[in-house]
């Protein structure tokens, strides 16, 4: 059985130091959204927002 619509969605750009992370519904309404960056110290991820609804 397919979906329509994507469970998660993620974005990553080591480049930037960016990582970014969508979820959604069986409707495809987004539930829950993430951004991220990675600090100097590769250990560590630095959460700079992320919201459920």
């Amino acid at each position: 059985m397919g979906r329509e619509a994507p469970l998660e969605v993620r974005l990553v750009s080591w480049r930037d130091d960016y990582v970014g992370l969508s979820v959604y519904d069986a409707q495809g309404g987004r539930t829950y959204d993430l951004d991220a960056r990675l600090p100097d110290d590769p250990s560590r991820l630095l959460r700079r927002y992320s919201v459920g609804w």
